[in-house]
């Protein structure tokens, strides 16, 4: 504890001071963070624009659900999707704008394969994906089956190659 003298003390004076205890105020007290919100903010310096996003991660029915929307400042819209686990090898997605819903799928896991029907509702276009994790990276095999355009995506950590049209 610091006990300051009668009459102040003189300038330049350097206090050490060691704290005991202390006793914050409550009201001053921050809440805690919770671990299921997220905020995200990114910006595209060459577009100048902006994405505001924003996840939530909760349980539904006793399913892992996952909340997610983005509000992107060029395009003045909002878009998201809503991601649930339903079984420990299932999970499905549904993709919307702040117009309509665009996509939904639901991804199959066998052991190492991921089986991946999905359905374009703006382009009524359905469409088969399968990948599977090999040399450190993964290989995903697309097929739109309406337009019949092939692509092969390999992903290793934050590198993406897509090759379109196959």
């Amino acid at each position: 504890m610091c006990v300051e003298r009668k009459g102040g003390l003189p300038a330049g004076t350097v206090l050490n001071c060691l704290v005991r205890s202390y006793s914050p105020d409550p009201s001053l007290l921050i809440p805690q963070a919770r671990n299921d919100l997220k905020l995200s903010v990114s910006h595209n310096i060459q577009s100048k624009a902006a994405k505001f996003g924003f996840t939530h991660d909760r349980k539904i029915n006793g399913k892992k659900t996952t909340f997610k929307v983005n509000y992107l400042t060029k395009a003045k819209a909002i878009n998201g999707e809503v991601i649930s686990q339903l079984a420990p090898n299932k999970k499905a997605t549904v993709m919307f704008t702040d117009r309509e819903v665009t996509n939904a799928k639901i991804a199959l896991t066998d052991e190492q394969w991921t089986y991946e029907p999905s359905y374009n509702f703006i382009r009524k276009a359905p469409s088969l994906a399968i990948s599977r994790p090999m040399h450190g990276g993964k290989y995903k095999f697309g097929w739109n089956l309406k337009t019949d355009d092939l692509t092969l995506e390999y992903t290793y950590k934050a590198l993406k190659v897509c090759i379109v049209g196959i």
